[in-house]
């Protein structure tokens, strides 16, 4: 395989994580706006 093609199978994949852990910090914000 690639390197390249490593490469941007990582950025995708840590784009994913990233993009789901700010959906989850969003719903954490909504669900619970005391604690923020």
């Amino acid at each position: 395989m690639n390197t390249y093609v490593i490469l941007y199978k990582v950025r995708a994949i840590y784009r994913l994580i990233k993009h789901c852990d700010e959906k989850k910090m969003r719903r954490i914000v909504r669900l619970s706006p005391k604690i923020s």
